[in-house]
């Protein structure tokens, strides 16, 4: 996983389900980047741009990550 600018940010490890099977977020596997991301290791769905069909790498709106996790509670439920 990636932002627009290449910046790696991590490896997917699991996927979130909602209650209603749709996918709310990922956890990551394997964390490159310092801050909210690294200390929660999880991104919501709503910051994905990419989902990384054509060049297997997905692609996610660093500061809306940010801005999402600030919403959320700590451990993200």
């Amino acid at each position: 996983m990636d932002t627009p600018g290449g910046t790696k940010v991590g490896a997917i490890g699991d996927i979130i389900l909602g209650e209603e099977g749709h996918i709310t977020g990922f956890t990551l596997a394997k964390v490159f980047v310092e801050g909210p991301i690294a200390q929660q290791g999880t991104l919501p769905r709503e910051a994905l741009i990419d989902t990384g069909n054509d060049d297997g790498i997905m692609t996610i709106d660093l500061p809306k990550v940010e801005q999402l996790q600030q919403k959320q509670p700590e451990n993200g439920e």
